[in-house]
């Protein structure tokens, strides 16, 4: 007895080393990494220029600081206008003729960049009004201190996105941007395009995917024998590498075994008659085929835009280097984009869960999704196993 719950304990360890979520870059240690490099540049360049008072210095350095920010601002709203201007070229191809539209996405700045803005708007105001003209105040200070002043303007108008806006004209985007977009994309698609239309009832024909459960519990239980899904969701497999066999079976170490399949759902969609979707039910074996153990049903299945782009990663195209070397953080971008899509829909929410693994170890061996997939079910019905 004792053998067999060390074993379990251990079985534990080793599935909490597996389920991971991919990672997401930290915003906390990225300020606090700005706010220190920040924090010695005004450092070094307020001693630079001190004579007999730090705070003179520090002001000094302010008013360079505001004068750079509000130069780099002008910059950003000329490259805005380049855009605006060059895009009413694709007014009627790509914009439908709403000139309003493309203004407004092309010249929206972030709260933190307007406030950025209107604070050294006043400042300047205010030393103008005070002092008179701040270029010749700036030009008569240490040349190395307006240098590192223009460092730093260049630093804090980066972080704050003083250039990024949500509009990308044609002439700006690139797949060199890292293919984070990729990602979100593959999300967006695999919602609109599937998970919506099988997850929520439409009120008529679709019943949604827990009614269609508790259907093939119903026909498939008989009065030896009760068929129960104990967990009422559609749990997708999202692999750090990509890869998805046609069966889990192969990737369970034979503890997954499909049966038959959920009511098919019917769609006339894009051009195809009748298109079929389909969600297969799978029994999971505690331990394996060969144990005696009562099977756990569950509904499963990979998440095929991964697979997909897993399947991209194979061939050579002029993409290929950019997709390789983003992998992880286009996963990534996939995984957190269709979390937040699915939790902006409460029935979607409580209809379908994400599974994101890693499927090797690190000695190559393949991890068992079994066990992955038994752990998040005993997590929400602890008895049925």
């Amino acid at each position: 007895m004792e053998v067999m719950e060390e074993k379990k304990n251990d079985s534990n360890e080793k599935q909490e080393s597996v389920l991971i979520y991919p990672h997401q870059p930290s915003m906390t240690v990225y300020i606090l990494l700005i706010t220190a490099v920040s924090i010695i540049i005004i450092g070094v360049s307020v001693r630079l220029i001190y004579k007999d008072s730090y705070l003179k210095a520090f002001i000094d350095n302010l008013t360079t600081f505001v004068v750079c920010f509000m130069m780099l601002t002008l910059g950003s709203l000329m490259l805005r206008t380049i855009n605006f201007l060059a895009e009413l070229e694709y007014l009627k191809s790509h914009h439908d003729n709403q000139v309003k539209k493309i203004f407004t996405n092309t010249f929206e700045f972030n709260v933190t960049s307007i406030v950025f803005s209107v604070v050294c708007c006043l400042y300047i105001l205010m030393f103008a009004i005070r002092k008179g003209d701040i270029l010749s105040y700036t030009r008569a200070l240490d040349s190395t201190s307006n240098i590192l002043m223009i460092l730093l303007s260049i630093i804090v108008s980066q972080s704050i996105g003083l250039f990024r806006c949500k509009f990308n004209s044609v002439y700006t985007s690139s797949t060199a941007e890292g293919g984070i977009d990729y990602g979100t994309g593959m999300a967006h698609n695999y919602y609109y395009g599937y998970l919506r239309i099988i997850l929520s009832s439409d009120g008529a024909s679709n019943p949604g995917l827990r009614a269609k459960m508790e259907v093939y519990e119903s026909n498939q239980s008989t009065s030896d024998v009760q068929i129960k899904i104990p967990v009422k969701k559609l749990f997708i497999l999202i692999p750090e590498s990509g890869h998805i066999p046609p069966d889990l079976r192969d990737a369970s170490n034979y503890w997954l075994e499909s049966t038959t399949s959920l009511d098919n759902e019917v769609r006339d969609r894009a051009g195809v008659k009748k298109r079929i979707y389909r969600n297969t039910v799978y029994k999971i074996h505690p331990g394996g085929e060969g144990n005696k153990r009562k099977p756990v049903y569950i509904v499963v299945e990979g998440a095929t835009p991964v697979l997909t782009f897993y399947e991209v990663l194979q061939h050579a195209h002029k993409h290929t280097d950019t997709y390789k070397n983003y992998r992880h953080q286009i996963i990534a971008a996939f995984y957190k984009t269709l979390q937040d899509l699915l939790n902006e829909n409460a029935e979607s929410r409580d209809t379908c869960e994400l599974v994101y693994f890693k499927d090797y170890d690190d000695d190559g061996k393949r991890v068992n999704i079994g066990e992955i997939l038994l752990e998040r079910i005993r997590k929400e019905a602890p008895n049925c196993c």
